[in-house]
């Protein structure tokens, strides 16, 4: 039997966009943490198209595993993520986030520095396909995109 991971990080999807997708595997793939530390588990939340297996072959971690929830919402596809994760602590990751290579390692050092934490959160720092206009700017941080620092 294969040790139970440290770390699951929970992917939700609803008809991902391909290029976005692959990016946040790629970054999920380049973790420092050693891949038999953490899972990826991303979770099909009632798409009517879903990468096949090359396109997941092409980018995925090797501990990666797709499941689906048929019930749309995030807080269903959130669940379904959390009933599947085995591991210890549990990072929410959007399918357009892209982590930092030490991401997850640097979230297991803080709860094993802090073990009465239960929750923390880092910096959410935007890409944009466009320049937002003005208006656009003050509802940002409403979206949680926002540079909270380090």
């Amino acid at each position: 039997m294969t040790p139970a991971p440290l770390i699951s990080a929970i992917i939700p999807t609803h008809n991902p966009h391909r290029g976005r997708l692959r990016r946040t595997l790629l970054a999920l793939r380049a973790q420092t943490l050693a891949p038999a530390q953490f899972e990826v588990i991303l979770v099909n939340n009632a798409s009517t198209e879903i990468p096949g297996a090359d396109f997941f072959a092409d980018c995925a971690p090797q501990n990666f595993t797709l499941v689906d929830e048929p019930f749309l919402g995030l807080t269903a596809t959130r669940r379904r993520g959390l009933g599947t994760a085995r591991g210890d602590a549990v990072v929410l990751v959007d399918d357009d986030n892209v982590l930092a290579a030490d991401y997850l390692e640097r979230v297991l050092a803080i709860f094993s520095r802090h073990p009465r934490v239960g929750a923390a959160g880092g910096r959410s720092v935007p890409e944009f396909e466009r320049a937002p206009i003005e208006w656009e700017r003050e509802f940002l941080p409403l979206l949680a995109l926002r540079d909270l620092g380090s």
